[in-house]
């Protein structure tokens, strides 16, 4: 379970910059016109993309290892017993 509130932790993490992209863009940058506001957001929604892939292998790992593991004990469980 440690794994998994790590990976909310990092979600969190991801929506606040995020959000205060929108933040700096609207209320502190004096960005305008179509290219600077499409570069931006752009650029905001590939590292969004990417921090979503990152974790979608973080679950995908965890999964993965908890079935190895159960797959482990199976098979050796009755050769202990």
């Amino acid at each position: 379970m440690q794994h998994a509130t790590r990976m909310t932790s990092w979600l969190h993490v991801g929506l606040f910059v995020y959000g205060y992209c929108f933040y700096y863009y609207l209320a502190r940058s004096d960005m305008s016109g179509f290219m600077q506001t499409s570069f931006f957001f752009g650029a905001l929604l590939s590292t969004a993309l990417a921090g979503i892939y990152v974790l979608a292998l973080g679950v995908t790992s965890i999964v993965d290892t908890a079935f190895q593991q159960h797959c482990i004990v199976c098979t050796l469980l009755p050769v202990m017993v």
